[in-house]
């Protein structure tokens, strides 16, 4: 159910089309992302990979912290 509300949201925003494909079996909704949605999708890849960039960054320094003193 979630998934579907997401997809017609997005239909709404213009970011997907849908229509009803009836091939063998019982009619159902294809959709498709619209050039709109391309080009969103593309925006958020580009932010996901500047923050897994980031993610990796922190990991790579804090591999190299030196050990606590004491305990």
């Amino acid at each position: 159910g979630m998934a579907y509300r997401t997809l017609r949201e997005l239909e709404v925003e213009g970011l997907m089309s849908s229509q009803w494909v009836a091939d063998d079996g019982a009619p159902r909704r294809a959709y498709r992302l619209t050039q709109a949605g391309r080009q969103a999708l593309d925006e958020w890849i580009s932010v996901m990979r500047e923050r897994g960039r980031l993610v990796d960054a922190f990991i790579d320094q804090a591999d190299h912290l030196p050990p606590p003193r004491g305990g």
